[in-house]
């Protein structure tokens, strides 16, 4: 058992709308990502990397 002077200091998870309320701001940013959402990004970076790797061969080639 660690002694109660020794426990870890993690800061606390801080609640990003609880903290702009205080401050008076309204939150407007929503923080989620569905499945089409992770799709779309998954999709762009996955077509990016497929096609500098296709159009690298091709200028070597060339």
């Amino acid at each position: 058992m660690v002694p109660p002077s020794h426990k870890s200091r993690r800061a606390a998870p801080i609640d990003d709308d609880a903290k702009l309320r205080d401050l008076g701001y309204q939150p407007v940013l929503i923080r989620r990502m569905g499945p089409f959402g992770n799709f779309a990004i998954s999709f762009s970076v996955i077509s990016v990397l497929s096609g500098c790797m296709t159009l690298y061969g091709f200028g070597l080639i060339t």
